[in-house]
């Protein structure tokens, strides 16, 4: 799993590299593969995804979670997952999104619920999306810094993994893919 720039968005650029170089921070969750993704000034508003969602096998548990630390975060972000790719900013102050989402905003709060959760996420803190595709407990939550914000139903089968970018500035952000 990876996270790409399919549209070859302006301003983005995505590395991969070992999980021996992650942060010192990262170093309690079992990550699989790394990444590391810089938006620049010349990024415009947009959403990258991953190359494949995470999907509900039947019979089987479902949970998933990557791990997202922004050593630089000067834009306004979200994080979460949506049911199908898409460009479109995943907040609903930019407008209605046309696909199904669940994401969590540097500002604490949950999108498209706008629920505040009373705990915002900035520079150098790590944001874990969890993602359940249990037929009893499909849902998707959000941790910054191993503390629980909050989280959302997903009745949904699968889940991309997505970031959101307000763009025109500088983020930096370390993406682990893993196990909780």
């Amino acid at each position: 799993m990876n996270f790409e720039n399919s549209s070859k968005l302006p301003g983005i650029t995505i590395t991969p590299y070992q999980t021996e170089t992650c942060s010192s921070e990262l170093n309690q969750f079992n990550t699989q593969n790394s990444q590391q993704i810089r938006w620049t000034e010349e990024s415009t508003q947009k959403t990258i995804h991953a190359n494949k969602p995470f999907q509900r096998t039947t019979g089987q548990e479902e949970s998933f979670v990557f791990h997202v630390r922004l050593p630089v975060k000067k834009a306004k972000i979200a994080i979460g997952v949506m049911q199908a790719p898409c460009e479109q900013y995943l907040a609903p102050r930019v407008g209605a999104v046309s696909v199904s989402y669940c994401s969590y905003g540097g500002a604490g709060f949950l999108h498209p619920t706008e629920e505040q959760t009373g705990l915002p996420y900035k520079e150098g803190d790590v944001v874990s999306v969890e993602v359940n595709l249990n037929d009893n407990a499909q849902r998707v939550t959000f941790k910054t810094n191993g503390k629980t914000a909050g989280s959302c139903l997903w009745p949904h089968p699968v889940a991309w993994p997505a970031i959101s970018v307000d763009g025109g500035a500088e983020v930096l952000a370390e993406v682990h893919w893993g196990s909780k």
